[in-house]
């Protein structure tokens, strides 16, 4: 459904896709879909160097999708203590906030 140039839901590019599935997942924590935005892909590509996250449009294909979950995913597990678990879309709205995008 995320492919680019052949969105299952017409208008509907990764961008927003990624917000039905967050906001699907009702803040569950043990939900794994996050909000991946043109803002939040800078910040992951400012913090890790990887490739796979430099910004080049607002449409870009599945694995970098997965690719940003996981990585926010390890960060909320690396931020968690045993006093309080931090959620990834915690991690999500951080590297929304600190993108440039």
């Amino acid at each position: 459904m995320l492919q680019p140039n052949r969105p299952a839901l017409k208008s509907w590019g990764p961008n927003f896709f990624t917000k039905y599935l967050y906001f699907s997942g009702a803040g569950a924590l043990d939900h794994p879909a996050l909000i991946v935005d043109a803002r939040v892909l800078v910040t992951l590509f400012e913090a890790t160097k990887n490739p796979v996250f430099k910004p080049r449009s607002t449409s870009y294909p599945v694995t970098t999708y997965l690719a940003a979950c996981d990585v926010m995913e390890s960060w909320a597990e690396q931020l968690s203590s045993s006093e309080r678990v931090v959620g990834a879309d915690e991690v999500e709205r951080w590297a929304f906030h600190a993108g440039k995008g």
